[in-house]
């Protein structure tokens, strides 16, 4: 038997843990923005990714406000990261609101994700063990769509986002909103993620048992670097 296969309910982190980009940012915009007809360089978008997440993390994070959030506030935050990339870019066209909320809309496709080696294996094993499954994401509704495109959406009791608890990780509100609603004590559950601080450390002090998904390997325990090595710790 794994060590956490007394848990209930496994709950798991979405972009970066069931799902991955197929490229970077950076290069997805440019994709985007070609198939508007629009000229843009894939490198230098990358470039502005990363100086624009830079100085954006307590922004999305809204560490100002202890972490509260909403669907309106999440969605307005996202827009606004796509018309600074497409600023610091130097993109002429990178204000214009119909081209911002193409940008926002698309880049939650398929076309840009992909399942995680062994995820789906690993979601249906769990729900035949009887585990509830919950799919929870820091980030916006469009996560859901991602979920639902990628054919996971038939494994989890629940799908939810940010916006849907009224928090964010780190804030002991979101997992303590995820225990209500499954209505279990929070030892019961389990929490995977790619973040050690949001997904494991935050976790931890709520009571959840935490996991940090670590596909590269290396990272001190408590981590997996495979679905397979998951399913072993909850015992499938």
């Amino acid at each position: 038997m794994g060590e956490y296969s007394d848990s209930k309910a496994i709950v798991l982190d979405i972009d970066g843990t069931l799902c991955s980009l197929t490229q970077d940012v950076g290069t997805i915009y440019h994709e985007l923005l070609r198939s508007r007809g629009l000229e843009s360089d894939g490198a230098i978008l990358q470039k502005a990714v990363r100086r624009v997440w830079g100085g954006f993390r307590d922004t999305y994070l809204n560490t100002a406000e202890d972490y509260r959030t909403t669907h309106d506030r999440e969605r307005e935050v996202w827009l606004d990261f796509v018309r600074r990339v497409c600023a610091e870019a130097n993109l002429s066209y990178g204000a214009d609101p119909e081209v911002v909320e193409f940008v926002y809309n698309s880049f939650a496709s398929r076309a840009y994700r992909r399942v995680e080696a062994g995820a789906s294996d690993f979601l249906h094993r769990a729900r035949q063990r009887g585990f509830t499954l919950v799919a929870a994401s820091n980030n916006d509704v469009r996560s859901k769509v991602t979920i639902e495109e990628l054919g996971l959406g038939e494994y989890f009791t629940q799908v939810v986002v940010a916006g849907d608890l009224g928090w964010k990780k780190p804030s002991p509100n979101f997992y303590a909103a995820i225990a209500e609603n499954l209505r279990l004590d929070p030892h019961a559950i389990v929490h995977v993620g790619n973040d050690r601080e949001l997904d494991v450390e935050a976790a931890q002090r709520y009571g959840f048992r935490a996991v940090l998904y670590a596909p590269k390997g290396g990272a001190p325990w408590p981590s997996v670097s495979s679905f397979n090595d998951l399913g072993v710790l909850i015992g499938l």
